[in-house]
């Protein structure tokens, strides 16, 4: 299989919408394995967001590709 170029910037941060797009490049380039930080996890709800919004959006993701 032929994928697409990996984004340049490996960084991703965000709201959750700008989230999922920018995750969805690397999906769309091959990508199924993420190492995701967040920073201050325990002082936010960043963890929390990303379970509710994010990864079910990504989800979705891997199963259209």
């Amino acid at each position: 299989a032929r994928f697409g170029p990996i984004p340049g910037d490996g960084h991703v941060a965000g709201t959750p919408d700008a989230c999922i797009a920018r995750l969805a490049e690397y999906v769309r380039a091959g990508v199924r394995h993420f190492l995701l930080a967040i920073p201050d996890v325990a002082a936010s709800d960043g963890l929390e967001l990303a379970a509710r919004e994010v990864f079910p959006a990504l989800r979705h993701e891997v199963a259209r590709a």
